[in-house]
């Protein structure tokens, strides 16, 4: 952390105000304004596909109404994550469950905080509860007004801010492209698997049109064997045998950033030891829409 930065608690940098709670006055009350909740503030971007709304008196909406610049911070769920109001409608208040944070002068950039939040939180664990690994269990305001946080010069916070900004709008233009290319390739699937290559006739089958000239089988037809895989206990200390998981089978692909490994006795492991072109397929999730997915290994991790 850089050495030559004044460090301030937060609650002296910005002024912290609390938003309304829901309530069953104000959810069946008249004149409702929409508000934001922590499902539409994520890091350093504010998501209004889903907005609630709730019914606030006129004194209520003077001080619960969200200005251009404002910083939103979560106080439960992903306890600080962070972001800036904008502006986007005219008209937004927002709930208990966020803190809105005005800067106390035009010497701070409230966005160089939103920064620093997903650093301290996500990277730097600078706000780490001592007895416990997660963060504080429940950000109030008094707690969140007294973390202490670098105040840098206006200069120094408004080129931080560039710098991450560009590379926040390189990342959403790269999310925009992936998008377009699994659009893109669901429509190939759908193309291909009933039209096939040559844009034939189609028949229909059990599983919808096919092509004319494919035939419909069993799975079990085309296939050499099925074999579910070791229960052994497996853990992450480094051993003669990686064992690929459920999470490590994402759709069309082995990842191995959370790679456990299990010790089995070599006759054992054999039965099995996993072949270049084997498919693999999650036959059983928490998350059903992981059900099914399939990966082929191509021989890594080895000796898996």
């Amino acid at each position: 952390m850089n050495e030559t930065w004044d460090w301030r608690p937060l609650g002296e940098l910005f002024e912290i105000g609390a938003g309304k709670t829901m309530s069953v006055a104000a959810r069946n009350g008249a004149d409702k304004t929409p508000f934001l909740r922590t499902s539409n503030v994520l890091w350093d971007k504010i998501d209004l596909s889903s907005v609630d709304e709730m019914s606030m008196s006129g004194d209520e909406l003077t001080s619960k109404l969200l200005r251009k610049g404002d910083l939103l911070v979560c106080e439960g769920g992903e306890i600080g994550r962070a972001a800036i109001w904008n502006g986007e409608v005219d008209t937004m208040s927002f709930q208990n469950h966020l803190h809105r944070l005005r800067p106390v002068d035009k010497q701070i950039v409230p966005r160089f905080y939103v920064y620093f939040l997903q650093a301290a939180f996500t990277l730097l664990g600078l706000y780490e509860g001592a007895a416990n690994k997660t963060t504080i269990p429940n950000m109030s305001r008094g707690r969140l007004a007294a973390l202490q946080v670098p105040l840098p010069t206006l200069i120094e916070q408004q080129a931080i801010v560039a710098v991450l900004g560009r590379v926040r709008d390189g990342i959403r233009i790269q999310d925009h492209s992936m998008a377009n290319a699994q659009e893109l390739k669901r429509a190939a699937m759908q193309t291909l698997f009933t039209r096939g290559l040559r844009g034939e006739a189609q028949k229909e089958t059990k599983i919808g049109p096919v092509p004319e000239s494919w035939e419909v089988t069993n799975l079990g037809s085309v296939r050499d064997r099925l074999q579910y895989g070791t229960s052994v206990k497996c853990t992450y200390n480094p051993s003669k045998y990686p064992v690929v998981r459920i999470p490590n089978i994402e759709p069309q692909k082995i990842n191995l950033s959370d790679l456990k490994y299990c010790e089995l006795p070599d006759e054992q492991a054999e039965r099995f030891r996993l072949e270049k072109g084997d498919l693999l397929f999650i036959r059983t999730n928490g998350v059903l829409d992981r059900l099914g997915s399939c990966a082929i290994y191509s021989g890594e991790p080895a000796n898996a």
